[in-house]
């Protein structure tokens, strides 16, 4: 479903239905230029939905004139992982990065709608998280590494930097949105950790507070961090970088 906010009038209502998947959604991305979102689920595959309607106009701004909540189908139906697509991000309004459960990163071209590469690890991978201002591919796993990845990169080391320091498996990165080399991640062992990636052999602060797993972070409205756990508490750190 696609839920608008209105902070002025501090109300949420439903926008669209949108109906395609068969299993549990884990994940969704919206492109950068608004028009499209992406989607993945427990039954492996990655959907790309429309937000723009075939006059141009915005769906959710259509619902809203109408009062009825808009059933949406997906644009186009991509197979290819083998498990749970556990995450995905935009690399731009083309390209979308996926990672599953199935050991694997993949790469998507959207207008081909094709898979155009794809990079292994040795566990599950549970998120991955593009920087526009380094251009690197954060990811994370069950192994407990994060690792960074320079996805238009054909030659040289495949994994650009690991940062290892959790105990558990890390559930969550999240890149600054206006530090080329700063971001945070989260985990299982209940730590959010803050890291430059120019010294990868330990974060530069631990940001501790949960008392339960980390399950997500979010770092796109600097100087503010925000994470969730299982501990049913939001945590909000502030950066003084």
């Amino acid at each position: 479903m696609i839920w608008e906010w209105d902070v002025d009038e501090n109300t949420v209502r439903c926008t669209d239905v949108c109906k395609g998947h068969i299993r549990s959604v884990d994940s969704v991305a919206v492109a950068p230029d608004g028009n499209r979102f992406a989607s993945g689920s427990w039954d492996k595959m990655l959907k790309i939905w429309s937000l723009i309607d075939d006059d141009g106009e915005s769906e959710h701004k259509k619902a809203r004139k109408s009062g009825i909540s808009q059933t949406k189908t997906p644009q186009v139906t991509l197979k290819g992982h083998k498990e749970c697509i556990s995450g995905m991000c935009w690399i731009d309004n083309v390209e979308l990065a996926t990672c599953s459960w199935d050991h694997t990163v993949r790469i998507w071209d959207t207008e081909m709608n094709s898979s155009v590469r794809e990079i292994g690890g040795n566990k599950s991978f549970f998120n991955v998280q593009f920087s526009k201002t380094n251009n690197l591919l954060a990811t994370c796993s069950a192994d407990r590494h994060i690792r960074l990845y320079d996805p238009r990169s054909t030659e040289g080391q495949i994994v650009k930097v690991t940062l290892t320091s959790h105990k558990n498996w890390v559930s969550s990165v999240s890149w600054s949105s206006d530090k080329e080399n700063l971001l945070v991640s989260g985990s299982y062992d209940n730590a959010v950790k803050l890291w430059d990636i120019r010294s990868p052999q330990v974060p530069l602060y631990d940001l501790n507070g949960h008392d339960d797993k980390v399950m997500c972070t979010n770092w796109s409205h600097s100087p503010l961090i925000v994470s969730g756990g299982a501990d049913n508490t939001l945590r909000i750190f502030k950066s003084s970088f």
